[in-house]
């Protein structure tokens, strides 16, 4: 939900880019969000440089395909390489964590 985005974005905010402790939050959003499409993919968007989102998109990629897949097209051109590795890794068909 939003109101649950609306504490976790500012606490993700405070982890360092790249943390592993930081995973919590797009798995939140894998785990609770596959409802709620476009509010998800712009948090996994947000939160992807404070961690990775690259295994948390997979769900939405399988339920979504098309729009996730275009909005991952955008994420492409993203001025901020986590963004673009999360269009690039999270859609690979065999991560090596998978």
């Amino acid at each position: 939900s939003e109101a649950a985005l609306d504490i976790i974005k500012p606490v993700a905010e405070t982890f360092p880019r790249g943390s592993f402790e930081g995973h919590v939050f797009p798995y939140f959003v894998q785990k609770y969000g596959l409802d709620h499409l476009d509010l998800s993919l712009d948090a996994l968007k947000f939160l992807t440089p404070y961690s990775s989102s690259e295994m948390a998109i997979r769900p939405f990629i399988m339920e979504y395909e098309e729009e996730t897949m275009e909005r991952m097209i955008e994420w492409a051109a993203d001025e901020d390489d986590a963004v673009r590795r999360l269009a690039s890794e999270g859609c690979r068909p065999r991560l090596p964590l998978a």
